[in-house]
């Protein structure tokens, strides 16, 4: 018995990967470009908080969606307002309010993200399996 991708299956996956590498690289890109507003620390700063944030919450969440079959546009939006209220957590230390203030923000750039993400790596990817949702 014969396990993991073929070669053909490895390749239609390429959309995945390469989205999930330009999530990853468009904010320190971001903050880089906002030049001296972060100096060169903030942009370090940014880049391991964004690959954090994406290897603990946006790859697993990822994986269950596609394990699922969960991949509609709405179900991809849902799942990234979650995960960007999830990404307020760490502002509590600075109290309710400062996490009410963000919230509204996080969530809209989670749905956002996650609509993206399935523009980018999931719509039309002949790679993915289909299940009716």
């Amino acid at each position: 018995m014969r396990t993991g991708l073929s070669l053909e299956a490895f390749t239609r996956m390429i959309r995945i990967v390469a989205t999930f590498a330009f999530f990853t690289l468009v904010y320190p890109l971001s903050a880089l470009v906002a030049g001296d507003t972060l100096g060169f620390g903030g942009v370090l700063a940014v880049a391991g908080i964004t690959t954090l944030a994406i290897l603990v919450c946006g790859v697993p969440a990822f994986s269950l969606l596609l394990r699922r079959g969960w991949l509609a546009w709405w179900q991809f939006a849902f799942g990234g307002a979650l995960i960007g209220l999830l990404c307020t957590l760490p502002f509590a230390v600075g109290g309710a309010a400062l996490v009410g203030a963000l919230a509204p923000a996080f969530f809209a750039l989670g749905v956002l993200h996650g609509l993206l993400f399935w523009v980018l790596a999931i719509w039309h990817n002949s790679g993915l399996p289909r299940r009716s949702t």
